[in-house]
């Protein structure tokens, strides 16, 4: 067939037929992939105005060179595209370029076809055509002059001109060296061009690249040279141009293989004579040791091994693993290389690290002809002192008679041991081989020798069941009875090993029943164990007089029957009891057969025993074991459901108990067997029985969250809150082991809300537990949320100290109260902060904030104000004045948009005032009112609610007008007040305070407030630090309200440094945002009221605190700088430095 009438394959491409070619023919591609060509169906690649048949018309003219109908093609349809793509990416461009159509090629570029586009495969116009196997010279030299990249690669890193070298054109390779490629690109695996052409054998390449600088010591992934590479494949030419070219003929790869080692391991004969005889190194190793000589006799390639000894290969060279080349041709089994290498002095005895010598390993290949040209050599006749087995242990393993009597001729010893400690006549009695036992025995061998784990050549044989060295051993004297180093006899191999015939024979030969084991076995127990009712049957009734004795226990104080009963063995039980085994043996922890029968669930075997005891001797079915158990229990603990019906059917006692007070029911409870818990209930089992612990059965089913047993106690009537010693109910332990099914069973009749004695709820131990799928069934069914345990927590504080984040999250959904305290003053808030729960910590803080979002407050609000001293709201929403005419404490239902009451200080979260005017100071708890020192006594008010002065220093109320109602002055001295100004100070030390010192007021005298919060802190809010107290606080965090009408929150760290104050920066909120912020801080403050007072107490004199107002901060409490990034970020809250101030100068930014 021509040219211009078939097709040829690219391996590897696919998807264009054509009719003809360059007249010059075309080239295979040997190894190549990734290319081929074939005859296809039309392909539906579209212009955006095409219509679907004309892809494929254009393809078809462009591959088979249709100039005219290309170019009608493209001038008739001016929106023709010419960049369309097949299914491998191919466009028309390519597909001309790849079948050398240059005219179709020129008219495609010159109407702006993409010479750089790339099939599926990352090949260019330029890649395919030196990919293509034919000699495309026009289009390759067209597509260069055209600028197309000569150093593209494809998708495996494949350049035009490792493509080239690849196809073997030369023609090609020359053409693109003109071009000046990138010589040392390298593929996917770092091969060069050069080594492509050395892989490929293609010489003449490989000599233009070398002309043309190619790197001949380049190396690939594997650390292969392009003479290694050369020689690997076997390219003589390619090698001989390499070496005149200077390549390293001992270069080594990674794995230390060399050009020689490789080209051994292929087998390349003319390859090794010209690196041999180019200087190579004939004993050069691998990283494995294996020299050129070693891989040529693994490889059976005799031709080689006469070339490498001509150029004096080491025949005593060694592997790592020790092996010589003489060992490798003997296990080989190459006769005529094995006696080459002996003729260059190979050593016969040299051993690997098995210690395994040339005539070891001839032995076992059963080379008796070797064999005997090594002894001829000086081999030693017994090998190495190091390897398991000697040359005539060996020849017996593998029955290799011949060889056998050879060595004996040649006086090789029989009671030599090998390095396991086996013997000859140990191996030829595991191998069964009577012949080689007669030769042994008739060359002197001990028929009793032992290996060095005392087992004799008979005990081997009975092991094996080889019936024929058993007798032959016998006959010649062999010790049945004697015992190796754990006490066996032969009667116990074969017992063990199941062996009939050898058993039968044994006791025959009077072997002695009786004999125990090192464990206390004899080998009617061993058969026992087994259930082998054969074996156990033949011990039993041969010679009635000498039968195997069934009263025997072995160490662990079982007996035969015991030990049948344990494995199930119903027959061999019924045989033991048939030969007047004792039913009634009991081992010292009182376990007996039946005992063992119930706790393995034979129920068979239990009811065989009940039937078996005769009446006066009747099996007490409730007879316990050392610890206490019954068989009633045993079977219960295990879930042997048949077991539990035969003792229930016989009277066994329901309510027994071990020494742990455990009975049956509970142990049928812990474990789950819901049906063995019906049964035992409708025997009269006690359902509120406790065990020592004061668990129940219905607690331990809790515990383990067994739902089915937790419903059958609740049809039964169970009292739930039947509590153990600690209080704990069942849904209690249910939810602290985070069992759903239990506790949805439990919560029909258990009451949610019980609390243990350390008044624990089932909730908060859900909590702390962090089961989320229990604390959402538990709210569902409306549990206290709030309610407390003798330390004062809160369910929500559980899960907030544990950092359980989405428990606290589904509390907060349920309305669980945040600013609660414990008994030690800790909040939920306060708990996570302490613990590092940062998203616990911004959750609850947010809550905190849209508190004060709402607009009036819930029903849940008002009883929750009843239970926390809050004042309920009136019918316009805003809350009424308490007993004294003030707002509610800080904690309370937020309220917005109430005009403040008047006449009254604000209050922080205090009690209100009293009728004297001052709010009582609690030191364990709360601060006295805003802007006044700590104080438990004040004097009482006149007429307008502003106190006097007295001796004790105490400033009138802070938010007070100039007043002239204010009356004179009292016996101590301090001046009266007048219309303008008022008190002040006098000698006895009464402070003053002055108009700029005080808010402006509204019509009532009191300060006036903005209208959008019911509590208002005054238009200077927080004042200024205090330094007050003495104790040491380096750093703390001071906050400031500056009061106008944007409402600005200011972060105020101080350093006592004097450095320059940080840049301030400041955000406008809104009064809803303001208020939400307020709150935050508040709350974030409040965590640390209760410190207060316990400061001065604690701390040392000497150590100035600073105090800002209402607010201590001990130094193990600090608020984390988390909190306060969070009001930073949101923009409610600013930083800024204020050193001019000394009552801030302690403050420290870094907090």
């Amino acid at each position: 067939m021509s040219p211009s009438h078939g097709f040829f394959s690219l391996e590897g491409r696919s998807g264009y037929d054509f009719n003809r070619f360059p007249s010059h023919g075309f080239f295979s591609l040997e190894g190549r992939s990734g290319y081929v060509l074939f005859l296809t169906a039309s392909r539906k690649v579209m212009g955006s105005s095409q219509s679907k048949k004309d892809p494929d018309r254009f393809f078809t003219a462009c591959r088979q060179g249709d100039v005219a109908t290309v170019r009608r093609m493209l001038e008739n349809r001016p929106t023709f595209d010419i960049n369309p793509k097949d299914h491998d990416g191919n466009t028309a461009l390519s597909i001309a370029c790849l079948h050398g159509q240059v005219d179709v090629a020129r008219l495609l570029l010159n109407h702006g076809a993409n010479i750089e586009t790339t099939d599926k495969y990352g090949c260019t116009p330029l890649l395919q055509a030196c990919k293509s196997g034919i000699l495309n010279l026009d289009v390759i030299l067209f597509l260069l002059k055209n600028k197309a990249d000569i150093n593209v690669s494809d998708n495996d890193g494949c350049t035009p001109l490792m493509a080239a070298c690849s196809n073997g054109m030369t023609e090609t390779v020359d053409l693109l060296l003109q071009y000046s490629p990138e010589l040392e690109a390298r593929d996917n695996k770092l091969n060069t061009a050069l080594m492509i052409a050395c892989t490929r054998g293609f010489t003449p390449a490989i000599i233009n690249l070398l002309q043309y600088g190619a790197d001949i010591e380049a190396r690939n992934d594997k650390g292969f040279t392009p003479l290694m590479l050369a020689c690997k494949a076997g390219w003589c030419n390619s090698v001989r141009s390499l070496l005149e070219h200077g390549a390293g003929v001992n270069a080594q790869a990674r794995d230390g293989a060399t050009p020689l080692t490789l080209a051994c391991m292929q087998g390349h004969t003319n390859v090794v004579k010209v690196l041999l005889e180019n200087g190579a190194n004939v004993n050069a190793c691998d990283v494995n040791g294996s020299t050129p000589l070693i891989m040529a006799c693994e490889k059976k390639r005799e031709d080689i091994v006469d070339i490498l000894l001509k150029f004096g290969a080491n025949v005593n060279a060694m592997d790592r693993h020790g092996n010589t080349a003489l060992n490798i041709a003997c296990k080989q089994g190459l006769d005529t290389i094995i006696g080459k290498l002996l003729k260059k002095k190979a050593n016969p005895n040299g051993s690997n690290d098995a210690g395994a010598t040339p005539l070891i390993i001839l032995c076992f290949m059963k080379n008796y002809e070797m064999a005997t040209i090594l002894m001829e050599h000086g081999a030693n006749v017994d090998g190495a002192n190091n390897h398991p087995f000697t040359p005539l242990i060996a020849s017996c393993l593998v029955g290799d008679l011949t060889t056998v009597q050879f060595l004996l001729q040649h006086n090789a010893s029989t009671d030599l041991r090998s390095a396991r400690g086996m013997n000859a006549l140990g191996a030829a009695s595991l191998k069964g081989a009577e012949d080689i036992l007669d030769v042994l025995f008739n060359h002197g061998a001990n028929i009793n020798i032992s290996d060095d784990s005392g087992t004799t050549g008979l005990m081997i044989a009975a092991y094996q069941g080889n019936m024929a060295a058993i007798e032959f051993l016998l006959k010649k004297k062999a010790s049945i009875n004697q015992q190796n180093f754990d006490g066996c006899t032969a009667l116990h191999f074969s017992s063990q090993e199941r062996h009939e015939g050898v058993v039968k024979y044994l006791i025959h030969y009077k072997a002695d029943l009786d004999i125990k084991n090192k464990y206390g076995f004899t080998a009617l127990m061993i058969a026992s164990f087994k259930g082998l009712s054969t074996i156990v049957n033949i011990m039993l009734e041969h010679n009635a007089s000498r039968g195997a004795r069934t009263d025997m226990s072995n160490t662990f104080g079982s007996t035969a029957l015991m030990l049948a009963a344990r494995g199930g063995h119903t027959n061999v039980v019924k045989l033991l009891i048939d030969h007047g085994a004792d039913i009634d043996y009991a081992t010292p922890n009182g376990l007996t057969p039946f005992l063992v029968a119930c706790v393995k669930g034979h129920s068979n075997l239990a009811k065989i025993l009940l039937d078996s005891s005769s009446k006066p001797n009747r099996i007490n079915v409730n007879s316990t074991t050392e610890e206490g158990f019954t068989p009633l229990m045993l079977a219960s603990w295990g879930g042997h459901d048949d077991v539990v019906t035969l003792l229930l059917d016989h009277g066994a006692d329901t309510n027994a108990g071990d020494k742990n007070g455990r009975t049956a029911l509970m142990l049928a409870s812990l474990n789950g067997y819901k049906n063995i818990v019906e049964d035992l209930m409708d025997h009269k089992a006690d359902i509120f029985m406790k065990s020592k612990t004061g668990l129940t059965a219905l607690d331990l089913a809790s515990f383990q969250g067994h739902a089915s047993c937790v419903q059958v106690f609740m049809l039964h009537g169970t009292r739930i809150n039947v509590n153990p010693t600690d209080g704990y109910t069942a849904l209690m332990i249910a939810s602290m082991e985070g069992h759903y099914n239990a506790i949805h069973a439990l919560l029909q009749c258990d009451d949610i809300n019980a609390r243990s004695s350390n008044g624990t709820t089932a909730l908060m131990l859900a909590c702390f537990n962090g089961h989320l799928d229990i604390v959402r069934l538990l709210l569902q069914h409306n549990p206290d949320i709030d309610t407390t345990n003798n330390d004062g927590s809160t369910a929500l504080m559980c899960a907030s100290q544990q950092g359980h984040l989405e428990v606290v999250r589904v509390l907060l959904e349920h309305n669980a109260c945040v600013s609660l305290r414990d008994n030690h003053g800790f909040t939920a808030l306060f708990l996570a902060e302490r613990e590092g729960h940062k998203s616990i910590v911004r959750d609850l803080g947010i809550h905190i904030g849209k508190s004060v979002k709402d607009e009036s407050p819930t029903l849940d609000d008002k009883a929750r104000s009843d239970e926390q001293g809050c004042s309920p709201t009136n019918t316009t929403g805003c809350p009424p004045t308490n007993a004294e005419g003030c707002t509610p404490t800080t904690g309370c239902p937020p309220i917005t948009d109430c005009p403040p009451t008047t006449g009254c200080p604000p209050t922080t979260g205090c009690p209100p005032i009293d009728p004297k005017g001052c709010s009582p100071a609690d030191a364990k708890r709360c601060p006295p009112t805003t802007g006044c020192p700590p104080t438990t006594s004040c004097p009482p008010t006149n007429a307008t609610d502003c106190p006097p002065t007295d001796v004790t220093g105490c400033p009138p109320t802070t938010g007070c007008p100039p007043t002239t109602s204010c009356p004179p002055t009292n016996a101590t001295g301090c001046p009266s007040t007048n219309a303008t100004d008022c008190p002040s100070t006098n000698v006895t030390g009464c402070p003053s305070t002055n108009a700029t010192d005080l808010p402006p007021t509204d019509a009532t005298g009191c300060p006036s407030s903005n209208a959008t919060s019911c509590t208002s802190e005054g238009a200077t809010g927080f004042s200024p630090p205090q330094t007050i107290g003495n104790t040491n606080l380096k750093s703390t965090l001071c906050y400031a309200l500056e009061g106008n009408e944007s409402r600005k929150w200011s972060l105020t760290p101080n350093s006592t440094s004097d450095d320059t104050p940080e840049t301030t920066t400041s955000a406008n909120i809104s009064d809803k945002q303001a208020d939400a912020s307020l709150r935050l801080v508040k709350e974030l403050l409040d965590e640390f009221e209760h410190f207060c007072s316990k400061v001065e107490e604690k701390e040392d004199s000497s150590r100035p605190i600073i105090f800002s107002p209402n607010i201590n901060i001990n130094p193990q409490y600090r608020i984390s700088a988390e909190n306060v990034e969070y009001l930073l970020a949101r923009g409610n809250i600013r930083r800024e430095n204020r050193t001019t101030d000394p009552s801030l100068s302690d403050c420290d930014d870094e907090q």
